[in-house]
Protein backbone atom coordinates (compact mmCIF):
# COMPACT_ATOMS: atom_id res chain seq x y z
CA UNK A 1 0.00 0.00 0.00
CA UNK A 2 1.74 3.35 -1.19
CA UNK A 3 0.07 6.36 -0.50
CA UNK A 4 -1.39 9.15 -2.78
CA UNK A 5 -0.70 12.81 -2.96
CA UNK A 6 -2.04 15.16 -4.99
CA UNK A 7 -0.27 18.59 -5.37
CA UNK A 8 1.26 21.13 -7.55
CA UNK A 9 4.22 19.47 -9.69
CA UNK A 10 6.72 22.55 -9.01
CA UNK A 11 5.97 21.93 -5.07
CA UNK A 12 7.51 18.13 -5.90
CA UNK A 13 10.33 19.17 -8.59
CA UNK A 14 10.84 22.08 -5.89
CA UNK A 15 11.82 19.09 -3.46
CA UNK A 16 13.95 17.71 -5.76
CA UNK A 17 16.68 20.53 -5.52
CA UNK A 18 15.84 20.83 -1.59
CA UNK A 19 19.07 19.72 0.61
CA UNK A 20 16.64 19.16 3.88
CA UNK A 21 14.38 17.33 1.68
CA UNK A 22 14.45 13.21 2.51
CA UNK A 23 16.20 12.12 -0.73
CA UNK A 24 15.43 8.28 -0.56
CA UNK A 25 11.68 9.03 -0.01
CA UNK A 26 11.22 11.27 -3.29
CA UNK A 27 13.71 8.15 -5.80
CA UNK A 28 10.59 5.74 -4.72
CA UNK A 29 7.99 8.83 -6.10
CA UNK A 30 6.23 8.54 -9.56
CA UNK A 31 3.83 11.23 -10.85
CA UNK A 32 0.26 10.83 -12.68
CA UNK A 33 -1.23 13.47 -14.38
CA UNK A 34 -4.98 13.26 -15.16
CA UNK A 35 -6.36 13.53 -18.59
CA UNK A 36 -7.47 16.07 -19.11
CA UNK A 37 -5.78 18.40 -16.36
CA UNK A 38 -6.06 21.53 -15.14
CA UNK A 39 -3.24 24.42 -15.76
CA UNK A 40 -3.32 26.72 -12.88
CA UNK A 41 -2.41 30.44 -13.94
CA UNK A 42 -0.59 33.05 -12.23
CA UNK A 43 -1.22 36.19 -13.90
CA UNK A 44 0.79 39.60 -13.06
CA UNK A 45 -0.47 42.65 -13.27
CA UNK A 46 2.15 45.77 -13.72
CA UNK A 47 1.12 49.04 -11.93
CA UNK A 48 4.81 50.19 -10.86
CA UNK A 49 7.67 50.60 -13.08
CA UNK A 50 8.93 47.89 -10.53
CA UNK A 51 6.62 45.73 -11.67
CA UNK A 52 7.07 46.12 -14.86
CA UNK A 53 11.00 45.30 -14.10
CA UNK A 54 9.50 42.19 -12.39
CA UNK A 55 7.67 41.51 -14.90
CA UNK A 56 10.60 42.23 -17.55
CA UNK A 57 12.87 39.16 -15.36
CA UNK A 58 9.88 36.46 -15.01
CA UNK A 59 9.92 36.83 -19.49
CA UNK A 60 13.59 35.97 -19.19
CA UNK A 61 14.60 33.35 -20.66
CA UNK A 62 17.45 33.02 -18.30
CA UNK A 63 14.87 32.79 -15.04
CA UNK A 64 12.26 30.97 -16.50
CA UNK A 65 15.16 28.26 -17.01
CA UNK A 66 16.17 28.17 -13.85
CA UNK A 67 12.71 28.70 -12.23
CA UNK A 68 12.46 25.25 -14.69
CA UNK A 69 15.10 23.61 -13.78
CA UNK A 70 15.60 24.39 -10.05
CA UNK A 71 11.46 25.11 -9.17
CA UNK A 72 9.59 23.12 -11.46
CA UNK A 73 7.66 25.94 -12.74
CA UNK A 74 6.63 25.80 -16.45
CA UNK A 75 6.43 29.04 -17.58
CA UNK A 76 3.94 30.43 -20.07
CA UNK A 77 6.20 29.80 -23.06
CA UNK A 78 7.04 26.16 -21.65
CA UNK A 79 9.96 24.65 -21.93
CA UNK A 80 11.12 22.12 -24.39
CA UNK A 81 13.19 19.42 -22.50
CA UNK A 82 12.94 17.76 -19.11
CA UNK A 83 16.13 18.03 -16.62
CA UNK A 84 16.97 14.52 -16.11
CA UNK A 85 16.35 14.20 -11.74
CA UNK A 86 12.43 15.37 -13.31
CA UNK A 87 12.36 12.80 -15.97
CA UNK A 88 13.00 9.97 -13.47
CA UNK A 89 9.72 10.97 -11.79
CA UNK A 90 7.39 10.78 -15.22
CA UNK A 91 7.53 14.27 -15.64
CA UNK A 92 6.37 15.23 -19.13
CA UNK A 93 8.05 17.24 -21.51
CA UNK A 94 4.82 19.16 -21.93
CA UNK A 95 1.33 19.21 -20.85
CA UNK A 96 -0.71 19.11 -23.97
CA UNK A 97 -4.87 18.05 -23.02
CA UNK A 98 -5.68 20.84 -20.58
CA UNK A 99 -9.03 22.21 -19.56
CA UNK A 100 -9.72 25.30 -17.69
CA UNK A 101 -10.04 25.39 -13.92
CA UNK A 102 -13.81 25.72 -12.60
CA UNK A 103 -15.28 29.27 -12.16
CA UNK A 104 -15.71 30.58 -8.48
CA UNK A 105 -19.37 29.33 -8.47
CA UNK A 106 -18.51 25.86 -9.35
CA UNK A 107 -15.71 25.82 -6.80
CA UNK A 108 -17.94 26.21 -3.84
CA UNK A 109 -20.45 24.27 -4.89
CA UNK A 110 -17.96 21.58 -5.40
CA UNK A 111 -16.10 22.86 -1.67
CA UNK A 112 -19.94 22.47 -0.07
CA UNK A 113 -20.44 19.35 -1.39
CA UNK A 114 -16.86 17.92 -0.01
CA UNK A 115 -17.84 19.52 3.63
CA UNK A 116 -20.50 17.64 3.85
CA UNK A 117 -18.96 14.34 3.93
Amino acid sequence: DKPIIVGYEAQLLGALNDPTANKSRLSSVKTLYPVPTVWSSHPLIVLTDQGKRLQQALLDPKVQKIAWERYGFRSATGRDSVPPNFKALGVPTSIDNVIALPGAKAMKRILAGLSQN
